[in-house]
């Protein structure tokens, strides 16, 4: 690895700018840009934000259990999404991408052919709106799970009573997801399918007009998926009658602070990202200006850098903080709940 000290010492990567392993990865991240947020997401629910919850101190164990449960929840209901809805539209995207001249049209491809940035950045948002059309059913899956986690997994060995929160109405409707290859095999009819909102020229023209600013379309994205979600969330925790009522005002609050913040300190740590590491992304496209897939590969940057600001920000940092305040904001649950029934 080569590193050359240029503009106010600041370090260049010139080898990891040309290195074939580091190219491929960001042309496979470009490609699977919502299937690789939620990876990290995935990684960041199930695993570090429930280590970093359970090390909280001074705040109430019950609480931190579904917490806890809930982002183990989110977690596993986002790969499900991901693996159902946002995999086969990347493969169906990748599909048009490797036989063009079979799913586009002719005017379409004579308007790509010189602007391939407003192109990837036409199928990026097409990648990136399968989370967020999913953020409903989302949920309302996350919420009916959350009260089954709690008692197998963050309850030991004290017996419960059996919870089947998956019994709901509708449920049959979500059962073939194991019936689901998640494969990801070709979908002939679901490129041509896409193939049409590439094919619309309301949609190329919005491409050209916001192709200058495709560094946001993934924060942007995210940001609209959190908001919905917290929403839906909010409103599936209130009516739900398998989680007790005297953890629902903490578990809300908890969605709230943890979302705010996440979206805030998020974009305020992926901007200064960018801002930083200005000099070394000139060095990489100089340094590739040749390579053909340069605008596959700056798309994958563009995916890579928000998706793990956001996941180490919104996973990592801030349960610390939103643990222990939410948990504070109703500091005995159980009497204040005893409370309020009593005064009805």
């Amino acid at each position: 690895m080569k590193i050359t000290n240029a503009v106010k010492n600041k370090p260049h990567f010139s080898g990891v700018n040309t290195n074939k392993f580091v190219l491929s990865g960001l042309e496979h991240i470009a490609n699977h840009g919502a299937s690789f947020a939620v990876g990290a997401s995935f990684f960041g629910a199930a695993i570090l934000r429930p280590l970093v919850i359970s090390a909280v101190p001074n705040t109430d164990k019950e609480n931190k259990k579904y917490f806890s449960a809930n982002s183990l929840s989110s977690g596993i209901m986002k790969l499900l999404m991901a693996e159902a809805v946002a995999l086969p539209v990347e493969n169906a995207i990748k599909n048009i991408d490797k036989n063009p001249n079979n799913f586009l049209n002719k005017n379409t491809l004579e308007n790509f052919f010189k602007d391939k940035k407003s192109y990837n950045f036409l199928t990026q948002t097409i990648k990136q709106t399968t989370n967020l059309l999913t953020s409903i059913p989302k949920s309302y899956l996350t919420v009916a799970l959350l009260p089954l986690l709690v008692d197998k997994f963050f309850n030991g060995k004290e017996k419960k009573e059996n919870i089947n929160p998956l019994v709901f109405k509708g449920a049959d409707k979500f059962s073939s997801y194991n019936k689901i290859s998640f494969k990801g095999n070709e979908n002939r009819l679901l490129s041509k399918g896409i193939s049409k909102l590439i094919n619309n020229e309301v949609l190329q023209n919005f491409a050209k007009n916001h192709a200058a600013k495709d560094t946001n379309i993934t924060k942007t994205m995210s940001v609209a998926t959190d908001v919905l979600l917290l929403s839906a969330s909010t409103l599936y925790t209130n009516k739900s009658k398998k989680i007790k009522e005297e953890r629902k005002k903490p578990l809300i609050f908890n969605n709230i602070l943890s979302t705010l913040s996440g979206i805030t300190l998020g974009c305020l740590f992926d901007n200064a990202a960018k801002k930083g590491f200005k000099d070394s992304m000139d060095s990489f496209i100089k340094a590739n200006k040749t390579n053909p897939k340069l605008p596959k590969y700056i798309d994958g940057i563009n995916v890579l850098r928000p998706t793990v600001i956001f996941m180490l920000v919104y996973y990592g940092i801030i349960p610390v903080f939103t643990t222990y305040f939410a948990d504070k904001i109703n500091k005995n649950p159980k009497n204040n709940y005893e409370n309020k029934m009593s005064e009805s």
